[in-house]
């Protein structure tokens, strides 16, 4: 006896359960869920897609903002694309609350750090002294 003809058999004789089917509510409401996940799985591929373009290109926008499709984001691309490259000018300057806090500071955490990252261009850097060693040169 195949599988086919075991259930059918079995179903004659009263002996299966009728499957589960939700109300019309659920299965709207399951449809819509499965709908939003498509959609949320495709903004994060057209989001990775541009991020990956802009690295094709040298433009490094994930190395300046967190999210490249926020709105700091969004105003430095516009302002590329409209050929603008005066940071300022072309809104290159964050909208969020660190980028607040650097235009109220006239710097920011970076410009105060101390050690070599901290040193100008032109400045020469000290070689580092052994401990113990005194000022006299050999």
């Amino acid at each position: 006896m195949k599988d086919a003809e075991w259930i059918a058999d079995l179903l004659q004789h009263g002996l299966l359960r009728a499957s589960f089917i939700p109300p019309q509510p659920q299965r709207e409401l399951r449809e819509l869920t499965r709908y939003r996940a498509r959609l949320v799985g495709e903004r994060a591929r057209l989001v990775n897609r541009i991020q990956k373009i802009l690295e094709d290109t040298n433009i490094k926008l994930a190395a300046v903002v967190t999210d490249i499709s926020g709105a700091s984001a969004r105003a430095m691309l516009n302002a590329l694309v409209t050929g603008q490259t005066d940071p300022p000018a072309a809104g290159f300057i964050s909208a969020g609350p660190v980028a607040q806090e650097e235009r109220a500071t006239g710097g920011g955490a970076a410009r105060d750090a101390e050690g070599p990252s901290s040193l100008s261009v032109g400045e020469p850097a000290e070689p580092p002294r052994p401990a113990g060693s005194t000022d006299r040169q050999f």
